[in-house]
């Protein structure tokens, strides 16, 4: 059921653009693999997507930043931890630094 979700929605999401598409990738991605996206296009670049980097990560518990963690680093091979500190400075980074620690 989940793959012909999938399959339906990819012929969709072709023929749709901008915010209609994200949508429509949204409903039908892993929760939490779509948040591990979220992050990495926030802090990937010259500049960081502050608002969706503080959205990705602030509005989740602490249960769900794992997951989401774990989804990031299944994905992208390296742990979230060391992509959004790179990519921050100052308190900034120490307080998001925090947000990420599990143990």
């Amino acid at each position: 059921e989940i793959s012909a979700c999938l399959v339906g929605s990819e012929m969709c999401i072709r023929d749709r653009s901008g915010t209609h598409r994200e949508l429509l990738l949204a409903l039908c991605t892993n929760y939490d693999d779509w948040f591990a996206d979220r992050v990495n296009q926030a802090i990937k670049g010259v500049t960081t997507n502050d608002k969706a980097l503080i959205y990705s990560l602030l509005s989740h518990d602490v249960y769900e930043r794992k997951e989401i963690a774990d989804a990031y680093e299944k994905k992208f091979k390296k742990p979230i931890y060391q992509d959004v500190f790179t990519a921050l400075s100052g308190e900034y980074r120490k307080f998001m630094s925090e947000l990420l620690k599990f143990e």
